[in-house]
């Protein structure tokens, strides 16, 4: 069983030595995107999963999702996106969550979590016979 363990703005950069999360966490002060709160899922004193929310503006707040490999497939991930969401909410921000629409796990942890689809965006490329 894992612990939850919250982290909040400045406690973040802590984090970014550890390149293990790079759809939770933005890495870095200077970023667009400030990443603005963090929760992990700690198993045996080691993180194993982390949800983080960055500022997409004043109000709008995205979230991202890791979680290690060996620990997949065990809830953490709809977890910590249903943990998150419920402090973003919490806070006075609107949380969102996007993924890519291909990547079926992410889409399946975004309904996990109680997220439905409300946009789609598709683009195109030219195909090398038109070049």
């Amino acid at each position: 069983m894992c612990k939850l363990r919250w982290y909040f703005e400045e406690e973040i950069l802590d984090l970014y030595d550890d390149k293990r999360f790079t759809q939770a966490l933005e890495y870095g002060e200077n970023k667009l995107l400030k990443d603005m709160i963090a929760v992990a899922a700690i198993n045996d004193d080691h993180i194993v999963g982390m949800a983080g929310a960055s500022s997409d503006s004043d109000t709008i707040w995205q979230i991202g999702i890791d979680v290690i490999p060996e620990f997949r497939q065990q809830n953490i991930a709809a977890t910590l996106v249903s943990t998150i969401t419920d402090k973003i909410i919490e806070m006075g921000k609107v949380p969102f969550y996007g993924t890519w629409w291909g990547n079926i796990a992410s889409r399946k942890v975004a309904f996990n979590s109680g997220y439905q689809p409300v946009w789609v965006e598709l683009g195109a490329y030219p195909s090398k016979k038109d070049e």
